[in-house]
């Protein structure tokens, strides 16, 4: 952060970059609000998109996928030698998760949507100030919060697994 910049402004800031943040975000662009999504994350969609729902669907669509191959000789269809390549589900998965967010980005960008990435509080009931931010606060008129959900953690796995939230069981 530059000394002495001044905050971003704009009619409407919404905080998180979610499923219900994005989607706020591009509907108040929509209607003619000049808007700004705040967002501490790298990449924009939220626990569903990133680290939960659709990483999960993925997984579970490509097991599935195997169990119906070796069950396909009841149809007389012969399939041998289906196996699970985890380092090329990971990646499938990982590719999955980056062209949803890639398209989450591109509909922002397409409303001219501005995109800060940084972690807000609020400084006033019109003022945010941001951390880990090039931009240092935003100014609005409006503010919708929208910052959803959080990663699960699994004590009974961490006993069991070493594992401490259901991200880590989903890498």
């Amino acid at each position: 952060m530059v000394m002495g910049a001044t905050p971003q402004k704009c009619q409407l800031v919404v905080i998180g970059a979610g499923p219900g943040g994005y989607v706020a975000a591009i509907r108040a662009a929509d209607l003619g609000l000049d808007t700004v999504l705040v967002e501490a994350r790298e990449q924009r969609g939220g626990v569903c998109l990133i680290e939960g729902c659709i990483p999960s669907k993925t997984l579970i669509n490509a097991v599935e996928a195997a169990d119906n191959a070796r069950d396909a000789a009841q149809m007389g269809v012969k399939v041998s030698g289906v196996e699970i390549d985890l380092d090329g589900l990971r990646g499938w998965t990982d590719q999955v998760v980056t062209t949803l967010t890639g398209g989450v980005d591109q509909l922002l960008k397409s409303r001219s949507v501005d995109v800060v990435k940084g972690k807000a509080t609020f400084k006033s009931n019109k003022e945010l100030a941001l951390t880990d931010s090039a931009v240092p606060g935003v100014q609005f008129e409006h503010c919708i919060i929208a910052t959803g959900s959080r990663v699960r953690e699994l004590p009974f796995m961490r006993e069991v697994e070493g594992i401490w939230s259901s991200v880590e069981a989903l890498k």
